[in-house]
């Protein structure tokens, strides 16, 4: 997903973290990922 600038499903995320180290303002994107689509989904 790196580099695919939200243009993927949260659904392909792998959690490999590579988002995360790519991230300048070291965001945790997988968690905040996770979390958001459990409130979409509900």
């Amino acid at each position: 997903m790196v580099g695919s600038h939200g243009k993927k499903s949260a659904d392909t995320c792998i959690k490999c973290g590579k988002c995360e180290e790519a991230c300048p303002k070291h965001i945790q994107i997988r968690d905040t990922l996770e979390k958001v689509k459990d409130v979409l989904l509900a």
